[in-house]
């Protein structure tokens, strides 16, 4: 059962890295991009936010070539690092346009959303995420300012509410995607039977084409005079003869086998029983 379980939680793994290296660059360029956007709307110096943004995304973007090179198994941490990271950036533009009134939590609502598509993280994981980034930004874009509490309110619960079915999404969604490697494996189990069952009949079929002529030639020296005047030598052949038909019975059955959905196990060994013993000294 831990076998099963470590085996997913390193295929959850593998996707998450595989996720990250998609996301992280066009996360990067874009976020970094819309400095122009801020500099435009608090008429302020370009260099300042892009300075801002590009301190506060590097992290994605070392993470991201670290990811390129290297397989690990903290893809969580790291990405509670790089989305924290970019959270808080969004926290400090917001402030630099005024706060709480610049409605700039809709950043933080994509940070928010990008985590959840891309690296869907365990639910404690992502509920500590949420709550650093909320304290922060609320904190950061509220208290310095002069603003009305209602207005706080208003903002804490249209992100309550997004939070709320960001969780139910996180929990609907690990199970899917655990749900889909279940679903990989067993395909990749019945693909493996088909091509043991496609050697499995080659080798029966290798085994067969020779024992066919042995047994013919063993025949044939049943019919030797010698042999027949030999009646030790005799009974030895005789023994052959029928040990060559009973491995063609067993390879028989053993082709039989494959085509069967279920197999009476009890039944089959009993078939497979070598009826010589008995008679072996």
């Amino acid at each position: 059962m831990d076998f099963v379980a470590n085996k997913k939680s390193l295929m959850l793994d593998n996707l998450l890295r595989t996720n990250f290296i998609t996301m992280a660059p066009i996360a990067c360029v874009v976020f970094i991009l819309l400095a122009f956007i801020d500099a435009s709307l608090s008429h302020r110096s370009l260099f300042l936010f892009l300075a801002v943004r590009i301190i506060f995304i590097l992290p994605t973007f070392f993470v991201y070539l670290f990811l390129r090179k290297n397989k690990t198994h903290n893809i969580e941490l790291m990405s509670l690092i790089t989305f924290g990271f970019a959270g808080v950036g969004v926290s400090v533009i917001s402030y630099l346009l005024g706060g709480i009134t610049s409605d700039y939590y809709f950043g933080l609502l994509i940070v928010s959303l990008l985590q959840l598509t891309f690296t869907p993280i365990r639910m404690k994981h992502a509920l500590s995420l949420e709550l650093f980034l909320t304290s922060v930004f609320f904190t950061l874009n509220y208290l310095p300012f002069d603003h009305s509490s209602s207005l706080l309110i208003k903002q804490i619960s249209n992100y309550a509410s997004y939070a709320v079915f960001k969780f139910i999404a996180i929990k609907q969604y690990r199970k899917f995607m655990f749900d889909s490697f279940d679903k990989i494996e067993l395909e990749q189990e019945i693909e493996n039977r088909k091509q043991v069952d496609s050697i499995f009949s080659e080798l029966c079929h290798q085994v067969n084409n020779p024992l066919f002529i042995s047994k013919g030639l063993t025949k044939q020296i049943l019919k030797n005079e010698l042999v027949i005047a030999d009646s030790s030598l005799n009974e030895k052949v005789i023994k052959s003869y029928k040990s060559q038909e009973r491995i063609q019975e067993v390879l028989l059955k053993l082709q039989n086998l494959k085509n069967q959905k279920e197999v009476a196990v009890a039944d089959y060994r009993s078939s497979l029983q070598n009826k010589e013993q008995s008679s072996q000294p």
